[in-house]
């Protein structure tokens, strides 16, 4: 990279030479660098969880919801048949990983949001959402656990329980 390649500004309005150029590229390529490293880790570690079976559907659920994403396109986007992100969210099929790493850029979350702990506020009871309801409807309370039929049919893609 030649000197005229690195960013030639500081802060406002204040010129940087050469050697402060160089630094500062060096910098960003450090952290571009480190940021890859720990996203690296952070996935492994994410997968380790996921083959713990400690994928939460009420966190399928909320990023999902965050983003308004719904009906056949977003299982189309997972690599699903429908209504395959229906039954994760209602805990009823366990995702693959690759289905996870799916759902995680979809949502523009990492794999390790998905996975336990549970997050603080999962339940819309838990927000001012319950004050918005009409007297009779129903809010339904959020999926923290797969079904023991899920867990049993994830052994055969991998998951150690």
């Amino acid at each position: 990279m030649s000197p005229t390649e690195f960013r030639r500004w500081g802060k406002a309005g204040v010129r940087l030479d050469d050697r402060e150029a160089r630094q500062r590229a060096g910098r960003i390529v450090r952290q571009r660098d480190e940021d890859a490293e720990s996203q690296r880790v952070n996935d492994e570690r994410a997968h380790q969880k996921w083959a713990m079976g400690l994928v939460i559907p009420a966190h399928i659920t909320i990023a999902l919801d965050a983003l308004s994403l719904y009906g056949p396109e977003v299982d189309t986007v997972c690599g699903v048949r429908e209504p395959t992100v229906d039954n994760w969210e209602a805990g009823r099929v366990y995702p693959t990983w690759e289905q996870v790493k799916a759902l995680a850029t979809l949502t523009q979350k990492t794999p390790m949001y998905f996975m336990a702990p549970v997050h603080p506020v999962t339940s819309s009871y838990e927000t001012s959402l319950r004050f918005h309801v009409k007297r009779g409807e129903y809010i339904p309370l959020p999926v923290h656990r797969f079904t023991t039929g899920a867990m049993r049919a994830a052994r055969r893609i991998g998951v150690l329980l």
